[in-house]
């Protein structure tokens, strides 16, 4: 039975670990178009 609650706790895990990466990415990429548009406006 402790070999089913890992198992489920490690796919949440998983889960949460790829949505994490896809918030940095969105991030980065934001950052990236916010200082594009401060240079446009240079």
């Amino acid at each position: 039975m402790d070999d089913i609650v890992e198992d489920e706790a490690t796919s949440q895990y998983k889960v949460t670990a790829g949505e994490l990466r896809q918030f940095v990415e969105r991030y980065e990429r934001l950052d990236q178009e916010k200082k594009d548009i401060a240079e446009q406006q240079k």
